[in-house]
């Protein structure tokens, strides 16, 4: 074979699933088509650069958690600070009964002061695959940044 031919299957496209997509699959199924719109989506999320940063690491399943920081020898407990279960990203934000009964206290109030029934599930939250109820006001949908 010549320099040639080894570029030539270089520049082969093959597809590759993203392992960030696959460790998401596992929590959430069924939006296997929507992937691409949900990694394009994370630039018009919102108007705060870190609230982007972090949705960016929370999807690409880069954030740090204390069970990266016992592993890299920084911590010396991987616990989750409110629950002392082991901390992950998949026990922080779908798992923690803290973290849980946070997500609906907040919801009970949006639904509350906006009376609406909005009830997303924590991991469209997380995606922000849902659309809003149509009697929420255009003026609070651009100060949420949707």
């Amino acid at each position: 074979m010549k320099c040639k031919d080894y570029s030539l299957l270089f520049q082969e496209k093959s597809e590759v699933t993203p392992t960030a997509i696959n460790f998401w699959v596992k929590y959430y199924s069924g939006i296997e088509d929507k992937w691409k719109e949900i990694f394009q989506n994370i630039s018009h999320l919102s108007a705060d650069n870190k609230l982007r940063q972090f949705s960016f690491k929370l999807l690409h399943h880069i954030l740090v958690t204390k069970k990266e920081l016992k592993r890299f020898k920084i911590s010396d407990s991987e616990d989750f600070f409110c629950c002392k279960s082991p901390d992950s990203l998949e026990h922080a934000f779908l798992e923690c009964p803290a973290g849980l009964n946070l997500f609906q206290e907040i919801l009970a109030w949006f639904n509350n002061e906006h009376r609406v029934n909005f009830t997303p599930s924590k991991i469209e939250l997380l995606f922000k695959d849902y659309d809003l109820p149509p009697s929420i006001s255009p003026n609070l949908t651009r100060s949420l940044g949707f």
